[in-house]
C-alpha cells in the first residue's frame, strides 16, 4: 500500500511559512522594518 504523503509534505510547508511569519512579525516588534522588508511582507 503506498501512503500518500501529500498532507504531510503540505503540513510541513505550512509549518514553515508560519515560522517565517513569526520572525517576521518578531522583527517587527523589535525595530521599524526598512523599506525593502516591508516590500518583502507585501
Amino acid at each position: 500500500m503506498v501512503k500518500d504523503i501529500r498532507w504531510i509534505q503540505r503540513f510541513q510547508n505550512y509549518k514553515k511559512a508560519l515560522s517565517q511569519l513569526q520572525q517576521g512579525v518578531d522583527l517587527l516588534m523589535e525595530r521599524e522594518l526598512s523599506n525593502l522588508e516591508k516590500q518583502g511582507i507585501i
